[in-house]
This record gives structure tokens, sequence and C-alpha cells, in this order.
């Protein structure tokens, strides 16, 4: 018995995160294994559906991920506290995702008393730097305290890349065990139809977040198209950030440069 728990979940909301675990989960599912999804309720109707296999289980009500363009603080904490009723659920392994990292103190508990092991996928680490930009000099060094204490509290960490796996040594400090299990990539299902309808040089996929520093991308493209002007860019997402990037872009006089594509349907 599988336990997962994430606060948001493909396909309900449309992200990186979301769609690595559905790949994982779908899979495992195929396998036999009996899969039980705990997140934020993200659908209407009961709490409880079965998808592809998989159980979901909505532990709260929905609630919106982001306040303006930053993670919505009153989310993590209504679904930490949310969390507590794994305590009366029944699961041999339990992989908990690190944001927000509140969860992870109450999965901490959770996980004692009920005598098993907590497993955390870190997908990226902030550090204090990043966060005092995010929240300003007080609300910044509170968060990477959090941050900093919650990489102490799993038994295993599964880490998403060499980068991830390096910082959460050097800048959280952690000893934990940890294992470094790349994003997997079904290439037979990206090349069996491939359809370029505009070459690009660069392409960038994903939510358009600040963390994500595409307006670094951008500030390169227009250095570049100095000896290249020809450089084609395309930036594949949605999110809040769009707005502003939307402006960079004619600010850097790359309007030519760069596509903004919006959320594609199709992954193809």
């Amino acid at each position: 018995r599988v336990a997962i728990l994430t606060d948001s979940i493909y396909p309900f909301v449309k992200g990186g995160k979301e769609k690595m675990i559905h790949e994982i989960t779908t899979r495992l599912a195929a396998s036999g294994y009996d899969l039980t999804i705990y997140c934020m309720q993200l659908w209407e109707g009961d709490k409880i559906i079965i998808k592809d296999g998989i159980t979901f289980y909505g532990i709260g009500s929905s609630h919106n991920q982001y306040s303006g363009n930053r993670r919505s603080i009153s989310e993590a904490v209504f679904f930490s506290l949310n969390c507590f009723k794994l305590l009366t659920k029944k699961f041999d392994v339990v992989d908990v995702d690190h944001m927000p990292h509140l969860v992870l103190f109450s999965m901490k508990i959770v996980c004692l008393l009920n005598r098993k092991q907590m497993t955390v996928t870190w997908h990226e680490v902030w550090g204090r730097a990043y966060w005092k930009e995010y929240l300003g000099n007080f609300l910044g060094e509170v968060a990477f305290l959090i941050e900093k204490m919650s990489a102490h509290l799993p038994d295993m960490i599964i880490s998403v890349s060499d980068h991830t796996t390096k910082r959460l040594r050097t800048v959280l400090g952690t000893k934990r065990k940890i294992v470094t299990i790349y994003n997997g990539v079904d290439q037979e299902e990206i090349f069996k139809d491939m359809r370029i309808e505009k070459p690009s040089d660069i392409v960038f996929a994903g939510r358009l977040l600040p963390n994500k520093n595409i307006d670094v991308l951008m500030q390169a493209v227009a250095i570049i198209k100095v000896k290249n002007p020809n450089i084609a860019v395309s930036i594949v997402g949605d999110g809040p950030e769009k707005e502003r990037l939307e402006l960079l872009v004619d600010a850097l006089g790359i309007r030519q440069n760069v596509s903004l594509l919006g959320f594609l349907e199709d992954n193809k």
C-alpha cells in the first residue's frame, strides 16, 4: 500500500511535478501496486475517486496555491494541518512532496505514530538568498529556517537532480540518506509523432514563475541577438509571470525572437 502526499496532482493541476507523479503512479498501478494519492480535493463531488487505477483522496478543500505571484502561506498551513488525517490511514510506504515544507513537520509526526518511515521527493532547494528575495528579509529568514529544518526530517530523500542533491548537502546541511533519481523522459512518445511548425534554437517548458528565471533567459537572448539576429526561442507554459515577461520581451526588443506560446494541451 503506497501513499503519495502532494497538494496538487495531474490532471487537475498541470505542471512538471504533477505530471511526474502521474507518470510514476500510473505505471505502478498498472503493475499491481495499491496506490492512494492524498491531496487537496481539486475535483467536485465525492472526496474519494478512482482514476487510472489510482485512488485520489481529498483531505481538504481546494485552496489557491498562489497569492498573487507567490506561494500562499495560508494554503501551506491549511494543507499541513489536514495531513494529520493520515493518522488513521493504512499505508506501508509514503512518499511526500517537499513543497510546502510545513507538510514535512506534520507528516513526520504521522509517520512516527504509525511507525513508518518517511520518504520525501525533493525537486529544488531555494536557500536563504532566494527566500529573502521572495518574501523579504524577515519572512525570508523564517522560510529559510523552515526549509533547512525540514531537510533533516525525512528518513530518506529522493532528489531529482545532482544539483538538488548537492544543495541539500551544502545549503541545507542534511545528513539524511539521499538517492538521486532523474526525471524520466518518454522518448518513444516524443519522437513517434514529432511536428515542428517553427524551428527553435532554445525551448523552455514549464510554469512561468519567478524562481524559473525566465527573465534571465530573455536578457541572454537580447545579448545573443547582437551577433545572431535570427535566434529563435519558444517559451511553453503559463503562470503569474506571463504579463511581466510579455512586457520584458518588448522592452528588450526581442519580440521577433521570442514566442510565448502559452499552455499547450497537447504534449507533442
